[in-house]
């Protein structure tokens, strides 16, 4: 009876996608009409062998046969599409997302991911590309921006930070909070060549610095450090004709 060869090939089903034998156990559901949650399932890791496998003729057949709901498709799709651009399989990634017409708003998370990773590498032609193919948000770039920035700082390293600073819009007022902050931690690794070349290059306030170039002034003083305490009076305290007399008169 019908009934009998129906509920065996429930069973074969249910077999095969215990098996994780899922293309079987879609064709299965297919020929025999079995519907329900795991057939959903099935069908679902189904069409994404077939995606994975670039059998994208055999997942749109099997999408279309069985009726799968266009957002179960869209799931296995972007999360496809994220496997590959993570991977570094950007030509894959971007055939999969013209094909099914993935919108930039759906992958921003995997992109960013992928874009943050090749700005702390300092792979900035990459970045770059990622930040105008994909369209990424300037507001979810820029604190990005922001720490590669802190990081060239303490390298010395203006030529990118001017350009990453023009091109993911970072304001002035930001770089110069992150000077003042990079500034600071070189002054107290006693790395004042690098803290000064900060300095003049932002042009930092002086008494947003003045206590920590003060104390690394009397630092230098107390070590023995002479050149460096007058290197330090001289660029990052003195500001009028007799400051030094009036600060320590008396």
């Amino acid at each position: 009876p019908k009934s009998d060869m129906r509920n065996l090939m429930v069973k074969a089903f249910e077999m095969n996608v215990s098996k994780r034998r899922f293309e079987m156990a879609a064709n299965i559901a297919k020929e025999y009409k079995i519907s329900g949650p795991k057939v959903a399932e099935a069908m679902e890791k189904a069409l994404y062998i077939y995606v994975a496998s670039n059998r994208f003729e055999e997942a749109d057949t099997l999408a279309d046969n069985l009726r799968i709901p266009k957002e179960n498709v869209k799931k296995v799709i972007v999360t496809e599409f994220k496997k590959r651009f993570e991977s570094g399989d950007y030509q894959g990634a971007t055939f999969i997302k013209k094909r099914y017409k993935i919108s930039n708003d759906e992958i921003h998370s995997i992109v960013l991911k992928v874009f943050e990773y090749h700005m702390k590498k300092q792979i900035f032609d990459i970045s770059r590309l990622l930040y105008k193919e994909y369209k990424l948000p300037k507001k979810i770039v820029q604190p990005v921006a922001e720490n590669a920035v802190a990081v060239l700082m303490a390298k010395n390293n203006f030529r990118h930070i001017h350009i990453i600073s023009k091109e993911y819009s970072l304001h002035k007022d930001t770089v110069k909070s992150i000077a003042v902050k990079v500034f600071k931690t070189r002054m107290n690794e006693q790395k004042y060549a690098s803290a000064i070349n900060i300095k003049k290059e932002f042009n930092l306030p002086r008494d947003e610095i003045h206590n920590t170039a003060m104390k690394e002034y009397k630092n230098c003083l107390n070590s023995k450090l002479i050149k460096w305490a007058e290197v330090i009076k001289t660029e990052c305290l003195q500001e009028e004709k007799g400051f030094f007399n009036k600060l320590f008169k008396g």
